[in-house]
């Protein structure tokens, strides 16, 4: 895969606006109170962990847990967690056997 015209995984060049951002969210984070940082934890944590070098399909179920936690924080309805699952499972699967099989692995990581 490629983005903008370099391979996924290339380091790209980091600017000051990016820094600045970063500083602008971190104190952000830290003058939350205890509770909401709890709750904002694990989206943060599956987030910074799809942007480790692992394989794609590891890094789409990261974003997804960080999707549903910020989205569905007491663990989702049974529906969303469905709903998410088929979707993930019909872009990560080469076919049916495959799609089914990752829409477990989905669901049960979700």
């Amino acid at each position: 895969m490629r983005r903008q015209g370099k391979p996924l995984g290339t380091p790209t060049e980091v600017k000051e606006a990016d820094i600045e951002k970063a500083k602008y969210l971190y104190e952000r984070l830290v003058d939350l109170d205890s509770n909401d940082r709890e709750k904002l934890q694990i989206p943060i944590d599956r987030w910074v962990g799809s942007k480790t070098n692992r394989s794609w399909i590891d890094k789409i179920i990261d974003l997804g847990i960080a999707f549903e936690a910020l989205y569905a924080p007491d663990g989702g309805s049974g529906e969303i967690r469905f709903r998410f699952a088929v979707r993930a499972a019909w872009y990560l699967g080469k076919d049916k056997e495959d799609r089914k099989r990752a829409s477990k692995k989905v669901q049960t990581n979700i």
